[in-house]
């Protein structure tokens, strides 16, 4: 799974209603608490979100995609829920919350083998639960989609740092969740850092960087709270 402006693009102009019963997200309107993603189904989950964070939407895609270990393909079912702060008119921080299902085959172990230049990889527990820990920089590329989104007046980020924690499930490992935050590093020093070039190495951040990054943990650990279901 890779983040991609696909899914805050197609979110920022989805309905914010819930794909099922069996999973959705709370609003103010009809629950005591807001910003409380819960999925009865498989997987069960239930995190609360930042109630600064804005519940942009949910979307429901399938995707064609190739086996990296083997030949063949397979479909892959998604689900996405956005949050996000936007600062003006652009996006600021975002909250992802993503949930797969392939008909065949099986999620390598390795669900952030895709990410070239990892700041840090760690296997962690949360609640009982082992998640891979992933963070990095990614600069998006431009998608015709962005044009749509931009005429409704939402501006997506060139580069995002990202953490993101993702976990295989069920017993054929068919399905996986990530949930991801993401910053705009255009807060970092103004932008000049704006490049993941800068970010690939982690043993030669800046001293500006490597405080940024702890900051940036600590603004990831208030935005999401994983609860107990």
């Amino acid at each position: 799974m890779k983040i991609k402006k696909i899914y805050l693009i197609i979110l920022c102009c989805c309905t914010a209603g819930c794909i099922s019963t069996e999973r959705g997200v709370t609003t103010s309107s009809d629950y005591t608490v807001k910003n409380v993603f819960y999925s009865e189904a498989m997987p069960k989950l239930k995190l609360k979100i930042s109630d600064e964070f804005e519940y942009l939407g949910s979307n429901k895609t399938k995707q064609r995609k190739d086996f990296s270990d083997s030949d063949g393909s397979y479909n892959n079912k998604v689900e996405s829920y956005a949050f996000a702060v936007f600062n003006e008119e652009s996006l600021d921080r975002l909250v992802l919350i993503t949930l797969h299902h392939m008909n065949r085959g099986y999620w390598l172990p390795d669900l952030f083998g895709y990410v070239k230049h990892k700041i840090e990889h760690d296997m962690i527990k949360i609640l009982d639960k082992s998640y891979h820990s992933c963070m990095w920089a990614s600069r998006e590329k431009k998608r015709k989609w962005v044009d749509n989104v931009e005429d409704k007046g939402f501006f997506t980020y060139k580069t995002g740092l990202i953490k993101s924690f993702a976990r295989r499930v069920g017993l054929d490992n068919r399905r996986s969740i990530y949930i991801a935050y993401v910053e705009n590093l255009q807060r970092c020093e103004n932008g000049i850092y704006d490049d993941p070039k800068s970010w690939k190495n982690p043993s030669a951040l800046l001293e500006s960087q490597r405080e940024f990054i702890k900051n940036f943990k600590e603004r990831a650990g208030m935005a999401i709270e994983f609860l107990p279901y």
